[in-house]
């Protein structure tokens, strides 16, 4: 199970505001592609954001890989 908000350090959140934000300026996507590209409700990306859900490492992983890899996101969404 992911762990609630509450249990994530300051840290966590940031890394995962960071990730999130890379991932949007390399890709062009906004919070709702992101959340398509991903495969979750635009709901999940802007709890990630407020901090309200921690987003699972996996997830974090993949949304670093975006900002560095930006086709990434586009080649996963067309297989």
């Amino acid at each position: 199970p992911v762990p609630r908000a509450a249990e994530q350090t300051p840290e966590q959140l940031a890394a995962a505001r960071r990730a999130i934000e890379r991932a949007q300026e390399a890709t062009g996507l906004s919070q709702v592609g992101l959340a398509e590209a991903f495969g979750v409700d635009p709901t999940t990306v802007r709890r990630w954001l407020s901090g309200a859900r921690r987003i699972d490492p996996p997830a974090l992983r993949l949304l670093r890989a975006y900002a560095l890899a930006p086709d990434l996101a586009f080649v996963l969404d067309h297989e």
